[in-house]
């Protein structure tokens, strides 16, 4: 993935997230619109995401809910 803000935003469910470049906006654009590469929302607690052989060159990798578990 290259020049986004976001790459992968999940509203609910899970997802598994194999072997993806994430490749963001130049500078910090990233930052300034507030972006992830991988950003789960509310909806999303509890959910699996699974991230495996991935490799970033952004600032900013995942945002999860407060109580988002970790496995």
């Amino acid at each position: 993935m290259q020049n986004y803000n976001t790459g992968i935003y999940l509203v609910a469910g899970s997802v598994q997230v194999i072997a993806t470049s994430f490749e963001s906006t130049r500078g910090y654009g990233q930052i300034a619109a507030g972006g992830f590469d991988i950003h789960v929302g509310e909806a999303g607690v509890g959910e699996k995401i699974i991230v495996s052989g991935c490799r970033t060159e952004s600032l900013q990798f995942f945002k999860g809910s407060s109580t988002q578990p970790e496995y």
